[in-house]
């Protein structure tokens, strides 16, 4: 059997990751595989045969119409190959990131073609840029084709209870990831990164993961080893239990110029706070270098696909602290992990900002997201989505538009009582019994070989398959379901 996977670029990042585990999966399988994406860098690390398409990227994008892309793709597989692909195994297909991969996949659907369509993300959850760039391009009406040789393999629990909520026509798989250890070149101590303790963010700094929480607790570190002239000196505060002299490491910048991470890095320099931006790449360590020196890893991002972070810190044994996501970690809860170390909502006083003024923010926010892709909140709906970001007098600092945010953070990063106050009730570090048992977890359920298995059964299943008419899921629907969700949902751990 012949694969061909799909996908805009290799770049380091979670997608790329899970493509090469999945070829590491299938290594010892019949199959022939072959990897196709826009961008691959000199240092992939994929195990098969790979080519550049370039009317995939979205970085640099280059590609026409569709028709020129699906020849391209077609004939790049076949000469990899040695003959046209049995099945397409296509990652976010549906994110809005190329105009000409929807139209390409809509094709192969009617000519009845194998097709496992794996979603990391959606454009319907909370990416407005990009699901208006697929109404501009008119692919909604054929976003999601569905025959009986196309699957739907979703990294969670959410996302299929969202698309059966639309009576979605298509077969949906639960495929969680596989996780493995990180690999480790070098065994850094925390004194490399200049800090007696590391806690390290082990992501890539886009919007969603919420960078400026993750500074927010760098104010309870010292700052005697931060850039910058120090204008005030402060004794040192402390995230749950650490020690003084601790270093918060972010291991990677965006892959694009975002300004507002150009704004944490000069309010970082400012005020001193113990942060190191990009440390993997200003330091040509990898990941798993920089995991390896820390004491504890950090996660304040607000949305995931799968939360890869919430299993890889134990799997390096190494404790995770930082802000749940319980519509993601809810599949991890029950298969057995225990995640105690994790806050639900990070209070800040409303009286630092004014509580109208964030009324009014936040509301405002909200209505131009959904009213830019047609979708106007109704006034029950922002009700109950204020009152699941405000509580009594404090507001959840994550739901903050950033300049907030930045307002938040200076006041902290001169004012340890403010700090404090902040962080008292923050949950403490997991025990070495905790971290134990949920490695051993992950070691059980969500192993590299159970993945591979998994896929060949897709694999073989779709393409044995008989063939049948298209028809097609409802995108608005989604967005609808996607947008009560978020205004309805409550967070794990409640104070």
């Amino acid at each position: 059997m012949r694969i061909a996977i799909v996908h805009y670029h290799l770049r380091r990042g979670g997608v790329s990751r899970v493509i090469e585990l999945a070829c590491r999966a299938l290594r010892e399988s019949e199959f022939r595989v072959a990897v196709l994406a826009g961008d691959i860098p000199h240092d992939s690390v994929i195990s098969h045969p790979t080519a550049s398409v370039s009317g995939l990227d979205y970085k640099n994008p280059s590609w026409g119409d569709a028709r020129t892309l699906q020849r391209e793709l077609e004939k790049t597989a076949s000469r990899l190959l040695g003959g046209p692909p049995d099945l397409w195994h296509v990652h976010n297909h549906s994110l809005g990131k190329n105009s000409a991969l929807p139209e390409v996949i809509s094709s192969w659907a009617k000519d009845g073609q194998a097709l496992l369509l794996q979603i990391h993300d959606f454009a319907e959850n909370q990416r407005p840029e990009n699901y208006r760039r697929l109404i501009a391009d008119e692919n909604l009406a054929f976003l999601y084709p569905s025959t009986s040789r196309i699957a739907y393999a979703l990294l969670n629990s959410r996302d299929e209870q969202i698309l059966k909520q639309t009576d979605f026509p298509g077969q949906l798989l639960h495929l969680p990831n596989p996780v493995v250890p990180l690999v480790a070149t070098r065994q850094l101590a925390p004194q490399f990164f200049g800090a007696e303790t590391l806690v390290v963010y082990p992501c890539r700094a886009i919007r969603r993961k919420n960078i400026g929480e993750a500074l927010l607790l760098a104010c309870t570190f010292p700052k005697d080893h931060a850039c910058g002239p120090q204008t005030q000196h402060h004794p040192p505060l402390r995230i749950t239990n650490h020690p003084p002299r601790t270093q918060l490491a972010l291991a990677l910048a965006p892959d694009s110029r975002l300004a507002s991470y150009e704004r944490w890095k000069a309010l970082v320099c400012s005020r001193r706070l113990p942060v190191e931006f990009d440390t993997c790449t200003q330091r040509n360590i990898s990941l798993g270098d920089l995991v390896s020196a820390a004491e504890s890893l950090l996660t304040t991002s607000m949305e995931e696909g799968f939360g890869m972070t919430f299993l890889e810190a134990w799997l390096s044994n190494k404790p995770l602290i930082g802000r749940d996501i319980p519509s993601i970690t809810s599949d991890f809860r029950s298969a057995g992990l225990v995640l105690d170390s994790l806050y639900g909502f990070l209070g800040v006083p409303v009286s630092l900002i004014g509580k109208e003024k964030i009324k009014h923010s936040l509301l405002s926010r909200w209505d131009e997201k959904f009213s830019a892709v047609g979708m106007p909140i109704d006034e029950l709906l922002k009700e109950k989505f204020l009152h699941r970001v405000l509580r009594e007098d404090q507001v959840d600092f994550g739901e903050l538009e950033l300049d907030f945010q930045e307002h938040i953070v200076r006041i902290a990063s001169e004012s340890p009582r403010v700090a404090r106050e902040i962080i008292s009730y923050l949950p403490v570090l997991p025990s070495l019994e905790t971290i134990h048992r949920n490695r051993q977890v992950i070691e059980s359920r969500y192993a590299l070989h159970q993945y591979g298995l998994q896929l060949v059964s897709i694999y073989e299943n779709l393409v044995s398959a008989p063939s049948s008419s298209v028809i097609f899921g409802d995108s608005q629907a989604i967005l609808k379901e996607f947008l009560n969700f978020y205004a309805l949902k409550m967070p794990y751990n409640q104070k």
